[in-house]
């Protein structure tokens, strides 16, 4: 399988990840791999992506490079948003919401509500509507956390789940649409690193992207 690669210099490389592949090797599950799929054994994945999402992924390639992003990632320095597909028509074109999660390891997923609770982390999700048609949005998503299955979990509670999710989903709109796996793709990575002695200075204000999904697919079915 060819893998598109976005950007690469001598500390980093974007790679353009395919729905229905692993970031990296699991344990759990046989499925392809982004990383064995580079071949590169020098990589090591700052960001990583469900199975079924595409878009762009990060890594870094020496234990510098690793130590840098990930204090990037930390610190808010790498803004990471995310296209969608989402059920409905937004109230508000633009918000930011708050939620609670729980990660459910023995079920893969995770559980989110409204209600604060000290044994949940909270998440934050920003999201602003792009476009839309009758019963889709297309939407621009950025997370202030990024916890596990963050955007899938936290759009459905709000009442607007990602077509074709099979996990938080709505089984019988994605059978209207004939979607199986979630219509979600991580669009654009932007570095801000405005210190001028900084080891990744030279990316500040740089954005690497790639194309979202489109309605226009979809119309016909709605």
């Amino acid at each position: 399988m060819s893998i598109s690669i976005r950007y690469e210099d001598d500390h980093i490389l974007i790679a353009d990840k395919p729905a229905g592949m692993l970031t990296h090797a699991s344990a759990k599950l046989a499925e392809k791999n982004l990383l064995k799929e580079l071949n590169r054994l020098d990589l090591k994945p700052v960001n990583r992506l469900d199975f079924h999402t595409a878009g762009l992924v990060l890594f870094g390639k020496n234990a510098q490079a690793v130590f840098y992003l990930n204090q990037l990632q930390r610190s808010g320095g790498i803004q990471k948003k995310y296209q969608a597909i989402a059920l409905g028509l937004f109230p508000e074109k633009k918000a930011e919401k708050t939620a609670y999660l729980l990660k459910d390891d023995a079920q893969g997923r995770v559980w989110v509500t409204d209600e604060p609770n000290p044994d949940l982390k909270p998440i934050i999700t920003r999201y602003r509507v792009i476009d839309e048609c009758p019963g889709l949005s297309l939407i621009e998503i950025e997370l202030v956390t990024g916890r596990t299955h963050q955007i899938r979990a936290h759009m459905a509670l709000l009442g607007h789940s990602i077509l074709g999710d099979p996990f938080y989903g709505n089984p019988l709109k994605n059978r209207q649409y004939g979607v199986k796996t979630q219509v979600l793709i991580a669009s654009s990575l932007t570095f801000i690193v405005p210190r001028t002695d900084h080891f990744f200075h030279y990316l500040d204000t740089k954005t690497f992207s790639r194309l979202g999904p489109s309605l226009t697919q979809y119309k016909k079915n709605g």
